[in-house]
């Protein structure tokens, strides 16, 4: 472990072409806006798992999707597209997957990556790390990596 935190220094599994830690603060080289993104996600997955304990406790619990961070992530992610007047429906189609493939796959890079960390922890047998503190120290170390930058 370094300073207090989870060590998660082991390399991502064969294949994984997300980002992966280096340095010896274990910061992760990753573009500002994935860096964003993923600590975004790391709120999403943060709200949904108090989410879930809150409905355990209290089935009759409502959830206010206008009000969740998924939400508004997406629609931050996710840019307007303005498709002109006389495209045709081929090209209205093309101007929309241009404009949200990149903000799919980085969305979907960043889920793809924080599931991966939490994978490892738990593939280990780490009993003593919860998914809150994993992602807490995730969120801390690429927030750390970002002010670095």
């Amino acid at each position: 472990m370094r300073g207090g935190g989870i060590d998660m220094s082991t390399q991502p599994s064969p294949g994984y072409e997300g980002p992966v830690p280096h340095g010896a603060c274990g910061a992760y080289a990753l573009p500002m806006k994935q860096t964003e993104i993923i600590l975004r996600a790391i709120g999403v997955l943060t709200e949904t798992n108090a989410l879930t304990r809150r409905i355990a406790q209290d089935q009759d619990a409502e959830l206010d999707p206008a009000e969740s961070q998924l939400g508004s992530l997406v629609t931050e992610v996710f840019p307007t597209v303005e498709v002109p007047a006389d495209a045709g429906p081929t090209e209205a189609g093309q101007a929309v997957a241009d404009a949200y493939l990149p903000a799919a796959i980085s969305l979907v890079g960043a889920f793809a990556f924080l599931f991966s960390e939490l994978a490892d922890v738990h593939d280990a047998g780490r009993t003593d790390v919860t998914t809150a503190s994993l992602l807490q120290d995730l969120a801390l170390r690429l927030s750390r990596a970002t002010d670095e930058s």
